[in-house]
């Protein structure tokens, strides 16, 4: 059995290497036709031989759950509406990373306690309203992902849970979040579908929090003005219309302004020194970054796929770490000296910049610039 095993693993990693990409197997199979060798196969080698298990309105033989109840990370498609009941006998002890698909059906979670000793829960496309209280028992659970569930207006049942640290929440039919216990170590928190109608003052009682990051599907008048100056991360993605209160966290570290119809990011940081790292990306109508210059402590910087952005001046900033300028429609940069002596350099696929520096090392990449410069 164990040659076997090894002449199918390493087929696979040479067929990878053949084709030039990872080797692995991906496969779906019902619970009920769950063979014993596919599931010690995904058990011994979770990256290569990739399983996911469907339970639906057919599946009766739930005793097969038995062959994975030592499994470290499990993948379930879940079409009922709610979770087999047969989860709460057994618990997976070993288990450290679950996914759950939930196809848009399932409409209940709280037979969910046997995976109680997972650190990270994954679960999209969840059409239930709130996050089951059994979710209280998860006592070491750090990382969970509710995605494409928009229809979630109740995360009353995390409010407890001290381990949890980063989490993932569609707030589409969200209005507020619940106070969260003091003991709470949420460091990061990504919040989709935020819209104009959600408060988000509650997030001030979590005391670790460090990091927001936000998607916009419709529109989102600003930033929030009320939340924790010790804010060390905000991350914007979707169409808000202005970022002026982001000049009142003095503590932030990393911007990241993503797909805005933002035409001006000129906001005045004033001399703010701890913003370190600015990522700007995919804002095709910005053609204003003065925000930029006014960041004296900034020491990396990147712009990506900013078409309408013409221009772009190295003279007030001091890019320690590096600078990266990717897809935009920069013509001039200035002054060009100042580049020779930036440690890590990317500048590609600019079609008006014509540059002329040598490329050299494996931390400067110049190139695909200047194709539509006459």
């Amino acid at each position: 059995m164990k040659h076997k095993l090894f002449i199918l693993i390493s087929f696979i990693f040479l067929s990878g290497m053949a084709f030039g990409q990872p080797g692995y197997i991906r496969q779906s199979v019902n619970l009920d036709r769950l063979l014993e060798n596919d599931a010690s196969l995904n058990r011994q080698y979770p990256s290569t031989y990739l399983l996911s298990i469907i339970i639906d309105e057919t599946t009766t033989d739930f005793s097969k759950l038995a062959l994975l109840r030592n499994h470290k990370e499990l993948s379930f498609k879940i079409h009922t509406k709610t979770f087999p009941k047969e989860f709460n006998t057994i618990v997976f002890d070993s288990i450290n990373k679950v996914y759950f698909s939930c196809n848009d059906i399932t409409t209940d979670l709280s037979n969910i306690k046997g995976f109680k000793n997972a650190k990270e829960i994954s679960i999209h496309n969840f059409a239930g309203t709130k996050i089951p209280k059994s979710f209280r028992d998860f006592n070491g659970l750090e990382t969970l992902h509710i995605e494409y569930s928009k229809n979630i207006n109740n995360i009353d049942a995390l409010k407890n849970i001290e381990s949890l640290r980063f989490v993932t929440i569609d707030c589409s039919s969200l209005k507020a979040f619940p106070t969260f216990n003091p003991k709470v170590q949420i460091s990061h928190i990504k919040l989709n579908g935020v819209h104009n109608n959600l408060d988000f003052t509650n997030l001030n009682t979590l005391k670790k929090l460090g990091g927001v990051e936000i998607t916009i599907p419709d529109e989102l008048k600003e930033f929030p003005d009320y939340l924790s100056k010790d804010l060390k991360q905000i991350l914007i993605s979707g169409n808000i219309l202005s970022v002026s209160n982001l000049t009142i966290y003095q503590n932030l570290e990393y911007i990241r302004i993503a797909t805005t119809n933002l035409e001006r990011l000129d906001v005045d940081f004033k001399g703010n020194t701890s913003i370190k790292n600015i990522g700007i990306f995919d804002n095709p109508k910005l053609k204003n970054i003065d925000a930029v210059y006014s960041c004296k402590g900034l020491e990396y910087l990147s712009l990506t796929a900013l078409p309408a952005l013409e221009e772009f001046d190295l003279k007030n900033l001091n890019l320690k770490q590096g600078l990266s300028i990717s897809s935009t429609g920069i013509k001039t940069i200035k002054p060009i000296e100042k580049l020779e002596k930036l440690p890590k350099l990317y500048i590609k696929y600019n079609d008006y910049l014509k540059i002329d520096l040598e490329s050299k090392g494996s931390k400067r990449d110049i190139s695909n610039n200047g194709k539509l410069v006459k």
